[in-house]
């Protein structure tokens, strides 16, 4: 009798210390899995943050890469190509304020080059009506599409010129306008900030508008 209940005894302090156990370790194993979800989020917002560094840095390396090749390469128009257009690219002054104007708005240099050679491709209605205003709309005209306009309307103007000097080409936002060495001069008149803009100006001709036969 005496080693039944001592017997009995030794079970219930067993299952007892098996319960405590069982508490015990289902506490661990609920505190390792929060500290494993909080260490798997914190690696999460870890990578979400090098991969923005990362992403910056290749950016500003692509953005300076840039740079050096608008700077460096050698400067040439695509075909089509007009005489007015052939004789400024090799005018040191109008490759160097075409430059600048890519670089100061993040337009490709190449981009405005293609069309400089090749507006007519591009608004043929607006180009072609001779009326006295251009409309330059920032839904239907590209960045480099507003440059290369302006740089033909200057090419035009220019074309008795033998020299270019202070020529100033600046885009902001939806404003554009092509200013010469006058500063009561401007070739595309007074500009607003609305999205669509009239500058008055002569008709283009059809030298800049075709291809040369």
């Amino acid at each position: 009798m005496k080693l039944s209940k001592d017997h009995k005894k030794d079970t219930i302090k067993l299952s007892e210390d098996h319960k405590k156990d069982t508490m015990k370790l289902s506490e661990d194993h609920k505190k390792d899995t929060m500290k494993l979800s909080e260490d798997i989020i914190k690696l999460s917002e870890d990578h979400k943050k090098d991969t923005m560094k990362l992403s910056e840095e290749k950016f500003a390396l692509s953005e300076e890469k840039y740079k050096l090749m608008a700077e460096n390469e050698p400067f040439k128009l695509y075909e089509p190509i007009d005489k007015t257009l052939q004789r400024l690219s090799e005018q040191e002054n109008f490759k160097e304020c075409l430059r600048k104007t890519c670089k100061l708005n993040y337009v490709h240099l190449e981009a405005v080059k293609k069309c400089l050679a090749g507006l007519y491709y591009t608004s043929l209605k607006a180009l072609h009506s001779r009326t006295n205003e251009i409309e330059i709309c920032a839904k239907d005209w590209e960045t480099n599409e507003v440059i290369a306009l302006g740089m033909e309307s200057f090419c035009k103007n220019v074309l008795s010129s033998r020299f270019i000097t202070h020529q100033v080409m600046f885009l902001q936002s939806q404003k554009f306008a092509l200013r010469n060495s006058n500063p009561q001069s401007s070739l595309f008149g007074s500009y607003t900030n609305s999205t669509s803009h009239s500058f008055p100006t002569t008709p283009i001709p059809t030298s800049l508008l075709y291809p040369p036969t």
